[in-house]
């Protein structure tokens, strides 16, 4: 489609040049004679982002918790590390990786509150970012041809005080900006 687009727009353009000049031959001159009309086209070029995350064919992501009980610090916490999905970006501009919780809490059953900020996220050996509600810059890159897979890392904090057993989870939105 941007093809198609980029081409009717280089064949208006130059039908546009082409009507504002003209040239005429004399048919009775005894040598071939040519006519030229200059002209030019413009394309403007959109930033242009591939974007692709791996979720490994699952639709959620464990957050490891199973051996916490053995854990726990003397202030009742404990924090665990968990693989999340890899994704891959191609980009003819800078961009930025961006992740947003779908709410403030988990849904939890039973219904105990759990803040969406329990949980941080990284790329890589970046620094840590708070999961909230509002996009969270995890990862920002430069003009890239060839698209590299990276990991998302997850570490969460659980509490022995407040969080009960039970299932929680709560949505996450990944966008990708060409600032």
């Amino acid at each position: 489609m941007c093809h198609k687009t980029v081409a009717c727009t280089i064949v208006l353009l130059s039908a546009h040049v082409a009507a504002a000049q003209s040239c005429s031959i004399d048919r009775r001159s005894p040598m071939a004679q040519g006519c030229a009309v200059s002209g030019a086209v413009g394309i403007h070029m959109p930033a242009l982002l591939d974007f692709a995350i791996d979720v490994r064919g699952a639709t959620t992501t464990p957050l490891a918790a199973r051996d916490a009980s053995v854990d726990f610090s003397d202030d009742g916490t404990v924090t665990k590390e968990s693989a999340g999905p890899t994704y891959a970006i191609r980009s003819n501009r800078s961009w930025m990786l961006m992740v947003k919780a779908s709410s403030p809490n988990f849904s939890t059953t039973p219904s105990r509150p759990k803040p969406s900020s329990d949980v941080t996220v990284r790329v890589g050996s970046k620094p840590y970012a708070e999961l909230t509600t509002i996009d969270r810059e995890v990862d920002a890159g430069g003009r890239t041809f060839v698209a590299l897979s990276q990991a998302i890392n997850y570490r969460t904090t659980y509490y022995l005080s407040d969080d009960v057993p039970g299932e929680y989870g709560i949505g996450l939105t990944f966008t990708v900006t060409a600032p």
